[in-house]
């Protein structure tokens, strides 16, 4: 396998990556202010991103699963017309949001100050 399409991988998975790291921060954060449907929690995050991320794109079930299995979320259903599998933020849950929100800081001023500085 010639040695760019090596590199064009490793970097389409550090992307994806990057993005599912992201995707699970926000939704944790989104919960950390209330407890949510898959499809609020969705919709929340495409209006606050300004539709970086669009549900059209993305399915936010398998980010809610993975979350749920590292005990970060858990889920309860709500019966209203129609019941509703709702998600919230677990102990555990808060205490790692503490550090993805110091590492997501970092990232964005790291990025901001990178491209402010090659921009000028």
């Amino acid at each position: 396998m010639p040695l760019i399409n090596i590199w064009g991988e490793i970097i389409l998975k550090l992307k994806n990556k990057l993005l599912e790291d992201v995707l699970e921060g926000l939704i944790m954060i989104i919960l950390e202010e209330n407890d949510m449907a898959g499809y609020e929690i969705l919709n929340t995050i495409e209006r606050k991103t300004e539709e970086i991320f669009k549900s059209k794109d993305i399915s936010i079930f398998p980010f809610l699963y993975k979350l749920e299995n590292k005990k970060y979320i858990e889920n309860y259903w709500l019966e209203k017309d129609i019941p509703y599998k709702y998600y919230k933020i677990t102990p555990k849950g808060r205490e790692t949001l503490v550090e993805i929100k110091k590492d997501l800081y970092l990232f964005n001023n790291g990025l901001s100050n990178f491209l402010d500085s090659n921009i000028r």
